[in-house]
C-alpha cells in the first residue's frame, strides 16, 4: 500500500513540476523506492533540485543514481 502511495505522489509531484506523464516512466520493482526514468538527464538534476522548494520537500527524497552504462535515474522514497 505504501509503495502505491508513493507512485500517486511521485506521479503529483511530477505533474505539478511540469512534467507530462510521457516524459517519464515509473519502476516500483524494488520494495522500498520508486525508479524514475526520463528522457533527459536535465529532468533529474531539476527535480532534486526543485523538490527542496516544492511543498513535496518534507514528503519526498530524491537522489541521482548513475548506471554503469551512463543512464542517470531519480530514486524516490518517502521520507
Amino acid at each position: 500500500m505504501i509503495l502505491k502511495t508513493l507512485k500517486l505522489t511521485i506521479k503529483n509531484y511530477l505533474k505539478d513540476a511540469g512534467f507530462s506523464e510521457g516524459e517519464f516512466l515509473l519502476d516500483d520493482k524494488e520494495k522500498s523506492y520508486i525508479e524514475v526514468f526520463f528522457l533527459t538527464s536535465d529532468a533529474i538534476k531539476y527535480i532534486v533540485d526543485d523538490v527542496l522548494v516544492s511543498d513535496y520537500k518534507d514528503i519526498l527524497e530524491i537522489k541521482e543514481y548513475k548506471y554503469g552504462n551512463g543512464n542517470i535515474t531519480a530514486i524516490i522514497t518517502f521520507k
